[in-house]
């Protein structure tokens, strides 16, 4: 008689498809195992545990996977493929984004960084607030160029990280 496999935690499920978008990005590089483990500063080990879903992505590997390739979104290495009706909220928003700042501030402080990691969440939480915005906006079928989005859209341009201007 077949044993059927145990059901998994939602947490595991979630470390199963990280794992397997990180899969997705060391494949697309065409790099192996040992090479990306590298690259991002952890061990072939490690890394086989986080793609096997066996081992939690943590905010250095995050950081290090967004400074080696960053033409990687951090909302779908963490969230996946976000639907509107599946959109996290607000709330959780900011408690990712403060956790991933408390990590970026602690990579800084042990690399002498000079503030890279952090520098680097801010773009990415500038780009979550906006997936955000857009999500709503969309559950709400407004058009973001028309003036009824105006009231909507206001907190959340505020909320962008401040540029330099050259």
């Amino acid at each position: 008689m077949a044993k059927t496999p145990p059901k998994m935690t939602p947490k595991q499920q979630i470390k199963v498809a990280v794992g397997a978008r990180v899969s997705t990005i060391r494949n697309a590089h065409k790099l192996l195992q040992t090479d990306f483990a590298k690259t991002i500063g952890t061990s072939k080990s490690r890394l086989s545990n986080i793609e096997r879903g066996n081992a939690q992505l943590s905010t250095t590997d995050i950081v290090a996977i967004l400074h080696h390739f960053p033409e990687t979104d951090l909302a779908w290495l963490v969230f996946g493929r976000v639907s509107d009706e599946h959109a996290p909220s607000q709330d959780q928003f900011q408690a990712f984004i403060n956790n991933l700042t408390i990590g970026a501030r602690r990579i800084d402080a042990a690399t002498g960084g000079h503030e890279y990691a952090h520098r680097l969440i801010a773009v990415h939480h500038d780009h979550l607030q906006l997936l955000q915005l857009y999500s709503i906006l969309r559950r709400q079928n407004i058009d973001p160029s028309k003036p009824e989005a105006d009231p909507i859209c206001k907190p959340y341009l505020d909320s962008l990280s401040p540029t330099t201007e050259p």
